[in-house]
């Protein structure tokens, strides 16, 4: 059973979970409303939206400016390795996060393990996760072998496998 979230693991809405600063930040055109850090779907391409949840999930490395999530700034290794595992990250791209030789329930387990879950807790969040899905009459198909939207469940369900609470 996934274990309970504390109150400090509990998003506030009181306060923004993420800010992003930079020196010549040409994204958003206009500056966010105070306490809003949300890119925009409606922009154009290269405009940096994915670059910003990469940035924002611990992902991608600062090169200027700064990224605050959750309280503390991401280019200090300590925060960054105690938000990550808070933030569900799915890259963007068909099935870039995936192992095409690996079953769907063996990508899932592999990222269970990457977050330190024990043997049962990921069981039951992986045949959680793969029901919501519909991917459990799949579950044992090769990642390489599912449809287009086959795997973009499944990238989704290696996002979630640790309960993030953001």
């Amino acid at each position: 059973m996934p274990k309970p979230r504390t109150p400090s693991q509990q998003p506030s809405s009181s306060r923004p979970s993420a800010t992003a600063t930079a020196k010549r930040w040409r994204w958003p055109r206009r500056p966010a409303r105070r306490g809003r850090c949300a890119p925009r779907a409606d922009r154009p391409d290269g405009a940096g939206k994915s670059t910003l949840l990469g940035l924002i999930a611990g992902v991608r490395r600062i090169q200027q400016g700064s990224v605050r999530v959750l309280g503390g700034d991401m280019a200090d290794a300590r925060h960054r390795s105690a938000t990550s595992p808070r933030i569900a990250y799915m890259p963007q791209g068909l099935g870039r996060n995936l192992y095409q030789t690996l079953s769907a329930r063996e990508n899932v387990e592999f990222f269970g393990r990457l977050f330190g879950q024990g043997a049962a807790e990921r069981r039951e969040r992986i045949d959680e996760l793969l029901r919501a899905t519909g991917l459990h009459p799949f579950a044992d198909r090769a990642a390489g072998k599912l449809s287009g939207g086959m795997k973009q469940k499944l990238g989704l369900c290696c996002a979630l496998i640790h309960d993030p609470t953001c």
